[in-house]
């Protein structure tokens, strides 16, 4: 009877070991940890930030969305498919055993496919061969935790077929754009360099001796968007900025002032809003980084497929924000504050604030003032894990650190509107934008985040 009960066990065993390794799903599955999807998110961040980022901030969160997507993909297909790819994944070679395939050999290999394609061929020979063996070590400690069977091949192979086809997928996406270097002229339908009043854009602004270089990124909507069909104002709804002497911009005019007026008395600086401002003057980087540590410090409980869907989404969503916020840059051509402070004209309605010795906390960037460029790649991000994950931590906090003022250390947040809300405020104390401005870029995150949600990485 105890024999029978025994084989009758052991029979029972064997069929759940055997249905396990049929699915290929959850097992595989559970071993895209956390932990190794920061470990790629590191060398995502190490790599742009080696390569620079031609197109401004966006060029690094195309990296991130490309890079993460592919790993997201290559997962999922692993791992049955719970969710639509984003890729066209027709055309499978036969040698390749979906259904034995293993998710982290996957996402590992399509990973560091992607990251090699992303050099470019401008590269010198030393700093490709160093990136490429970096890629390849992250890979090998990855494979190296699996066991040397069919199903890791597979997983290797589906990785690599992943990471060819989204490179091949974002060719001919019209990346690197044309950032018009070739400025004050010729103006071209891709870079007017014009405001609608004739003042020539370069005129306006940028023979002042406070911008000693050209405009940043005017040409980066011509690079194809990943979620939403274009950059087409239609699509989405983007405050302008407030005509002159109306009650919000004058609020804007009388905020902003006071992180960059000369006068003591009416200056509202404090050591604590210094270093918030300098806390977020990151690039693209302080997206990756704070949603790593994010991912690290606020206790949330998932992995995966469904952790790399929620990042490949922030990724996208972050990317097209921050995309399309060009197109409206470039289509209101607003001033910086420190042009405006310094040179408001006795007719103006803000005449009050005129200050020629005005200066911001931060240095301000080559390019128009509305929207917020921050506030829309940041939000892509942040709305994309509060529709994931919600607002408030399961730890009730998380910790991040400054990406690109390490020395400043660490800051902690008990909701991730908390950290938002603190990255708007950064621009206004470091004096390089109004409320406005911050304001729209919310705007314009809000709505390409829903919009990415709704049409892409369904759940089938």
């Amino acid at each position: 009877m105890l024999a029978n009960k025994r084989f009758f066990l052991a029979v029972v065993a064997l069929l759940a070991l055997s249905a396990a390794i049929a699915s290929g799903s959850n097992c595989g599955s559970k071993r895209v940890t956390r932990e190794r999807i920061v470990e790629w998110h590191d060398k995502i961040y190490s790599t742009t930030n080696v390569l620079g980022a031609p197109g401004g901030g966006a060029s690094g969160l195309r990296a991130w969305a490309m890079v993460v997507t592919a790993m997201f993909d290559a997962a999922n297909l692993a791992d049955d498919s719970e969710y639509a790819s984003y890729l066209d994944l027709s055309g499978i070679p036969s040698s390749i055993n979906v259904n034995k395939a293993e998710p982290l050999a996957a996402a590992a290999k399509a990973a560091e496919v992607v990251l090699n394609g992303l050099i470019p061929a401008s590269a010198s020979a030393d700093v490709r061969n160093m990136l490429k063996f970096s890629h390849l070590s992250q890979l090998s400690v990855h494979l190296g935790a699996l066991p040397d069977n069919y199903k890791t091949a597979n997983g290797i192979a589906l990785g690599e077929f992943v990471g060819l086809r989204m490179l091949a997928n974002r060719t001919n996406d019209g990346h690197p754009p044309n950032n018009c270097n070739n400025w004050p002229s010729p103006a071209t339908a891709a870079c007017p360099n014009s405001v609608p009043n004739s003042t020539f854009w370069y005129k306006y602004q940028y023979d002042l001796p406070y911008f000693p270089g050209q405009p940043n990124s005017p040409g980066y909507p011509q690079v194809r968007p990943f979620a939403i069909p274009a950059y087409d104002s239609a699509l989405f709804t983007v405050p302008a900025q407030p005509a002159p002497g109306t009650p919000q911009h004058l609020s804007d005019f009388a905020e902003t002032y006071a992180f960059g007026t000369s006068n003591a008395s009416l200056s509202a600086r404090t050591a604590e809003t210094d270093a918030i401002a300098r806390f977020h003057d990151g690039n693209f980087g302080s997206q990756v980084g704070w949603a790593m540590d994010y991912v690290s410090s606020s206790g949330i409980d998932v992995d995966g497929v469904d952790l790399l869907r929620v990042l490949a989404l922030a990724a996208i969503s972050s990317h097209d924000a921050h995309a399309t916020h060009w197109l409206y840059k470039y289509t209101h051509y607003n001033g910086r504050p420190i042009v405006a402070y310094r040179t408001v004209t006795p007719d103006s309605p803000a005449h009050a604030y005129v200050d020629p010795s005005w200066t911001p906390v931060l240095t301000t960037s080559q390019t128009p003032e509305h929207p917020s460029g921050h506030s829309a790649r940041s939000g892509g991000a942040c709305f994309a894990f509060i529709k994931a994950f919600g607002d408030v931590p399961p730890n009730g906090n998380f910790r991040t650190i400054s990406y690109s003022q390490p020395q400043l250390g660490s800051r902690t947040y008990t909701s991730i509107m908390q950290f938002y809300q603190e990255v708007h405020n950064s621009r206004v104390y470091g004096g390089v934008h109004w409320r406005s401005a911050l304001i729209a870029g919310q705007n314009l995150a809000e709505q390409v985040t829903n919009y990415a949600f709704g049409k892409i990485l369904r759940r089938n």
